[in-house]
């Protein structure tokens, strides 16, 4: 119900406004009804309009949770380099 409801009510808007905050709502929306594919593929999305380390985690989450520790920390690592102390040197 109510999470179909939502994506129902979102989906226009991320068509007409497409940007990493809708992506990610939209993602949030399928991963919270277990559609991890889906979720993929819109944190993907966002990930693509904007690389920001809050996006990045969603990403790396939905990988964690599909199996896949080795995407999650690819998409971490350039988070994790550009917080090390050496990444400003």
């Amino acid at each position: 119900g109510s999470l179909d409801d939502a994506e129902r009510t979102l989906a226009p808007l991320a068509r007409e406004y497409p940007d990493e905050r809708t992506g990610l709502l939209l993602g949030r929306l399928a991963l919270a009804r277990g559609d991890v594919a889906a979720a993929e593929y819109r944190f993907q999305s966002a990930l693509a309009m904007s690389g920001s380390g809050m996006l990045r985690f969603e990403v790396a989450a939905v990988w964690m949770r599909a199996g896949r520790p080795d995407d999650a920390w690819r998409t971490l690592k350039p988070s994790v380099e550009a917080l090390s102390p050496a990444a400003g040197a």
